[in-house]
């Protein structure tokens, strides 16, 4: 199993030790720094599952790092560590796109609970893009069978159907591949991270399709 790496992000020694210590206590890697900047170069030479980022730092603040963690990479999990009596930082980074806040002084086992549901939000991340990845790859186009020119041509068709918010209907006979080009067409579409949705309409009593189908 693969350790996970994660980097703390802060100035006061003592804690930053004992951060440091907390999180090799679980086999997990730790990677610190003691500014922003320094933070924001260890984020880009080492690959990095989670951030406990204190929102008191020296020269670049702790929004600012967020703000550039976030532009880097909008999924990594970003935990805020901040003083009791300065919850209003919390609350402006949770806006800025924190997953959650950790208040000074803390209990070890709040950090460890707080940085295992942190690390289990990652790996559902993750896995969510490696299960999008192979469906675009499995609905790309030269996975679909079919090299002739009338195959071609419906190609086409999906490219230019893909982008638009019209109703598409494919016409085709049983085992031709129609719901394969429907699933094609939502994977090149606007709309490719929604599910796809597969309804029976043989089940369907008659009068009831159109509002199943486009709502009351």
């Amino acid at each position: 199993e693969v350790p996970m790496n994660i980097l703390i992000v802060d100035d006061e020694e003592v804690l930053q030790d004992v951060l440091v210590s907390l999180v090799e206590s679980q086999g997990w890697t730790a990677l610190s720094a003691t500014t922003g900047e320094e933070g924001l170069r260890l984020l880009g030479e080492e690959k990095v599952d989670l951030v406990l980022l204190d929102l008191m730092l020296p020269g670049m603040s702790g929004i600012e790092v967020l703000r550039q963690v976030r532009s880097q990479d909008p999924d990594l999990v970003v935990v805020v560590i901040t003083a009791f009596s300065s919850i209003e930082g919390a609350i402006e980074a949770m806006r800025e796109g924190a997953c959650d806040y950790i208040p000074k002084p803390f209990k070890n086992e709040e950090v460890l609970l707080t940085i295992r549901k942190g690390l289990e939000r990652q790996q559902l991340t993750e896995e969510n893009r490696a299960l999008r990845a192979q469906l675009k790859q499995r609905f790309a186009f030269d996975n679909i069978i079919g090299k002739s020119k009338p195959m071609q041509k419906v190609f086409d068709l999906v490219r230019l159907a893909a982008p638009s918010k019209s109703n598409i209907l494919v016409l085709g006979e049983s085992g031709t591949g129609k719901e394969l080009v429907a699933k094609a067409i939502h994977h090149h579409s606007r709309r490719a991270s929604g599910p796809f949705v597969t309804v029976n309409s043989g089940s369907m009593p008659h009068d009831l399709l159109e509002s199943n189908l486009f709502g009351h």
